[in-house]
This record gives C-alpha cells, sequence and structure tokens, in this order.
C-alpha cells in the first residue's frame, strides 16, 4: 500500500505540471485570440452605443 501511496504522489505531482502547463497554453492560447481579433472588442462598444441610442 505505501507503494502504491508514493507512486500516486508522483503521478499526481506530474498531473499537477501537466495541467499547469495546459492553462498556461490555453491562457496564451486566449491573449493571442484577443489580440489578434480586436473586433469583439469593438462590437461591444457598437452594443453598447445602440443600447445608448435606443434610451
Amino acid at each position: 500500500m505505501v507503494e502504491v501511496d508514493d507512486f500516486d504522489r508522483v503521478s499526481g505531482g506530474v498531473f499537477a505540471i501537466e495541467e499547469l502547463v495546459l492553462l498556461l497554453v490555453v491562457l496564451l492560447g486566449a491573449v493571442f485570440a484577443v489580440y489578434r481579433k480586436p473586433q469583439k472588442p469593438q462590437t461591444v462598444k457598437t452594443a453598447k452605443t445602440a443600447d445608448t441610442a435606443k434610451t
């Protein structure tokens, strides 16, 4: 049982590192998507101006 616990700890540490790497990749991808597509903030601004125009 002790050997299994040690193995679980090691594998858990590896999985934690892999999860951190995946999170970094996802965050970098989101940042690149935001910088490559500045159209989203513009659409939000137009939507806000449309709302203010309606009111």
